[in-house]
This record gives C-alpha cells, structure tokens and sequence, in this order.
C-alpha cells in the first residue's frame, strides 16, 4: 500500500497509509485509536475505492485512485470473531465443498473426508472432518476457517482479533500453525490492540493512529513499544471496596434455557468477571437479573433474599454493550440523558431545574462541554459513555451488571471505561461484568467465573487468574 488515502463523510479515515508486507510474513498490526481498521479491511479485501494512493498485490497493481479497483482482489480472506462457516454442514464439506469452482453435484462424503485429512494432516491440524462444525471449540473452528481460506488459494490472509476467543494455551496452538502456513508462503496481517499478544507471533509490528503509519519494528525492537500507554492498567479502577454481610448476587443451582446448574456468589462491593467462552448464556443471565425470566429451577438471591419478580423495585441496574448507541436518547439533550434515572425513580426531580443544575455543575468537571449540548449529533463516543456511566453514579445501585463493557473500543476509549468503572466501585457497588473475552475485563475482576457451553468450568480469584498465566490487557 502506498500512501491510501480515504475519507467518508469528510473524515479522513487512512492518512497516505504505507504498508509493505512480503510473501511469507506475519505482520503484527495495531491500531491505537482504531481509527481506519475497518476501512484498511475492507480497502485489502474488497478493493474499497480510493481517494488517493495505490494497492499492489503479488507485484500487481490491483487498485488505485486514478483507476478504481483495475483487479478484483482473490488472494485474500478475513478471519475474524463472527466466522463464515455453516454450523449444519461438516467441517469437510466446509472446507472443500463451500468453495469457488466445486462442480459435483453428487457429493462422495468418503472422498471429502479423505481429501481434508491429507490436506489437514500437511498443516500440523488434527480435527475429524465428519464433525458438525456447531460441535467444534472456538480453537477449532478457527482452524477450520484457516484451512478454508487455503484451500480457496489466499495467500494473503487478515487476521481479526481472532485473539479474544481463544485461551492462552489455544493461542499458542494457532501460531504454531501459523508458522506451518509462512513456510508455504502464506503471510498474514495480524490485528489486534493487545501487544502481548502479538509480540511472540510476529515478525514485524506496524502501529497505526489517526488512519496513519506512526512505525513500523522489527522483531528485536518490539520491546520499544510504550506499554504503560497502550495496555489496561489496573490502577485505573480504583480499589475494592468489598463489605462483610451477605453476598449481594448468589446464583444456587440455577438452569434456564441454556444455562446449567450455574452457583456462584458475588460479594457486596466486589467485581466479578463471568467469562461466556461459548458466548452462550449472556442474554439468558442479562434476562434473569432483569427479571425477564424465571429460572426453571435452582434460585437467585439479591441481598440475602430471593430476586423478587419485575412488579418490585430493586436497585439493579444494567449497562447494555455499546451503550452510546443502546443507551443514549438522541431526541434528550445530555443532561436529560445524565439525569434520566433520576426521573425513574423519583418523577417529581424530573422537571426541576435547580435540580438538574446541581446535577450539572457537579458533572461538569468529569464530561466537560459536552454536558450543555442540547443536541448529541456532535457528542463524541467518550462523552456519551460517561454520560451512561454517570448516569448509574447518579442512581447509586448496590448491583450493576454491564454486558461485554469493551466491546469495539479503542485503546484510550478503554482505559476511560476503566476509569468509569472505578468511579462506582470506590462507592461500594457491586459490579458483574458479562463478557465473552477476558482479554480486557479481568483486569478489574476479583474472581472469574469460566462458563462453557452453560456450565460452569472454573472459578478464579485475582491472584489465581495471574497463576494460571490467563491473558488479560
């Protein structure tokens, strides 16, 4: 890629973005900021029109600003956390009959099975291609989608944060396989924001903010890189504030839709990671703590006392993924968006100015200008989570359980999530995080629940979770 440039809607999503990535390589890319990641994707992938500079591929010039997309891109595939694979059919007929150029209509499974063996058994992969890929483990199904991209001939392959659903010991298996590929040739963009991640697998590390190259490293200079700006710290979420009495959420037993038996107890003040590996059970949790649902059989507890139903008011509350676009009430001026709680529980605050002034000026100095806006058209993505966040500070609830809190965040955007979250545990609120990556939310966790498939697997504290060399930010 030399010097591509593209804007949307006046923004300048790649800033003469270069990159040169050689046949066989593994090239670690960072976007601080996130800023461009999508469109760098979809610009390799899909050959996205150009406002400036041009795109070789395998020394051919494949697109341009002066001649659009003069070659359609067919050496290329994306890997990323959502999959392309079709969970009915088997892992062989995924990799060898959904594919470019088959003509047969009466399909020899034997044959099929036969073929992905030998070709499995050369990359070092060792999974039953008679599989339903819907039965395979998150480890799994990313090696088949690999094998998948090679069969259609890519020789170039994206990989997507493919990082956040595997395990620490999952990961190292993928980049062994990875290093089989690059000695065939393959070479792969490998993008994540987690450094640590990357380091041990790449051969260079390209670091990109505001759409634009900022450097690129070899191998030996990796540790160059300013940790302390680009990770999670958990400094940043203040310290727990974790109360003796009863347990503010106890789970006993409880079985609902896909959830199986799941105990665990979380402590009043105490932050709780519970960790959907299958990314099965978040929705069925979320429905239960905001009384939705019953559980078919087991109990909650909340305080001591059993979860009463919806009809009763209990001080739970709840912060949806992305909660700038599910949590936001773009016809409400930010104040009113700050306040809105307030006017739930106690509709007579709602229309009283000197209320929401005292509100406001002791907002101010967290949101900033941001909380005069009568519009939120201009509202960064910052503001409108703090005013979420703030929201809850407000309402004061003795449980919050927020859903996947860094789910396609940037860097900075987390260490300000991180911060918003420390504001309401120093308060003594209970915190249970929902989430299907640990990468991030265990940084803050004082115990981790590992669920798989609606079971519970494992349970860790703080100290634990370093032992067992999990991964998280």
């Amino acid at each position: 890629m030399d010097n591509v440039t593209l804007e949307k809607d006046n923004v300048r999503l790649l800033d003469r973005f270069n990159l040169h990535l050689f046949s066989g390589e593994i090239m670690g890319l960072v976007f601080a900021d996130y800023r461009g990641k999508r469109t760098f994707i979809s610009v390799v992938s899909q050959n996205a029109p150009l406002n400036y500079g041009n795109v070789f591929f395998a020394e051919k010039l494949i697109n341009s600003y002066i001649v659009p997309h003069p070659h359609r891109t067919q050496g290329v595939s994306v890997i990323g956390q959502t999959g392309t694979l079709i969970g009915e059919m088997s892992v062989a007929e995924n990799v060898l009959v959904m594919r470019r150029n088959f003509r047969k209509y009466v399909i020899d499974t034997s044959v099929i099975n036969s073929q992905f063996k030998k070709i499995s058994e050369e990359f070092g992969i060792d999974i039953d291609g008679r599989k339903h890929v819907d039965a395979l483990s998150h480890l799994d199904r990313s090696l088949v989608s690999l094998l998948k991209a090679i069969i259609k001939g890519s020789s170039l392959i994206i990989l997507h944060d493919i990082g956040n659903l595997l395990e620490e010991a999952d990961l190292a298996r993928f980049h062994d396989v990875l290093h089989r590929c690059t000695e065939k040739g393959i070479s792969f963009l490998y993008i994540c924001n987690n450094y640590e991640e990357i380091f041990p697998v790449a051969d260079r590390l390209c670091v990109a903010e505001k759409g634009r190259v900022l450097r690129v490293l070899e191998r030996g200079d990796f540790e160059k890189i300013p940790m302390g700006r680009d990770t999670l710290d958990p400094g940043l979420t203040g310290p727990s504030v974790i109360m003796d009495g009863d347990s503010s959420l106890r789970f006993e037993s409880v079985t609902y839709h896909a959830l199986r038996e799941i105990s665990f107890s979380l402590s009043t003040g105490e932050c709780g990671l519970f960790w959907d590996q299958s990314d099965a059970v978040i929705g069925d949790i979320t429905r239960l703590l905001q009384r939705e649902a019953r559980p078919e059989s087991g109990a909650i507890f909340f305080e001591g006392k059993i979860l009463p139903p919806r009809s009763k008011i209990v001080p739970i509350g709840v912060i949806r993924e992305m909660p700038h676009r599910t949590m936001i009430f773009p016809d409400m001026s930010s104040l009113d968006n700050l306040c809105f709680l307030v006017g739930q529980r106690n509709p007579a605050l709602w229309g009283k100015s000197s209320y929401k002034k005292n509100i406001r000026d002791e907002y101010y100095p967290y949101i900033g200008e941001d909380i005069d806006q009568v519009t939120l058209d201009n509202v960064p993505k910052r503001s409108l989570y703090s005013l979420v966040f703030y929201r809850y500070h407000i309402f004061r609830p003795r449980l919050l359980v927020i859903i996947q809190p860094f789910l396609d965040a940037d860097i900075p955007l987390k260490l300000h999530i991180l911060t918003l979250i420390g504001s309401l545990r120093t308060r003594g609120t209970s915190i249970l995080l929902l989430d299907n990556n640990v990468t991030d939310s265990a940084v803050i966790a004082d115990k981790t629940w590992v669920v798989n498939r609606g079971k519970l697997i494992k349970e860790f504290s703080k100290g634990e979770m370093n032992h067992e060399n999990h991964r998280f930010g």
